[in-house]
């Protein structure tokens, strides 16, 4: 379980922005969900949880851009992430979603050997 250890009015603010991300997705306006999401990026290191979360919010707008490297940047950030402070569960999920969007890439095996090297697999 990841600590969260946030107080009520710091959660509502980012799930505020995350639903308002959300939305954006959902209304095909990626880029404006990533603006959203990337302006509380920095805020949420302090907040696994949120951070992991953000993080993998920017890899699904990003996805909706047809953006593969970038979907592969974030998702690799959240395994970094999810390495340092010890979190196995996401840490295993974003390496097995960076190999899936890697493989469905147009540059797919090439991108996922990358990223195979680049966390010491």
């Amino acid at each position: 379980k990841l600590p969260n250890q946030t107080s009520e009015a710091t959660d509502a603010n980012f799930e505020a922005h995350s639903l308002l991300a959300k939305i954006y997705c959902e209304q095909n306006i990626p880029q404006q969900s990533k603006v959203v999401l990337k302006s509380l990026l920095d805020q949420s290191v302090k907040y696994p949880y949120w951070h992991l979360r953000l993080l993998f919010q920017l890899s699904e707008a990003a996805y909706c851009e047809h953006d593969s490297q970038s979907v592969v940047g974030y998702l690799g950030k959240a395994a970094e992430f999810s390495c340092h402070i010890g979190a196995s569960y996401p840490q295993l999920l974003s390496l097995l979603s960076q190999g899936t969007v890697s493989l469905l890439s147009p540059c797919g095996y090439q991108i996922y050997l990358y990223v195979l090297n680049s966390n010491g697999i």
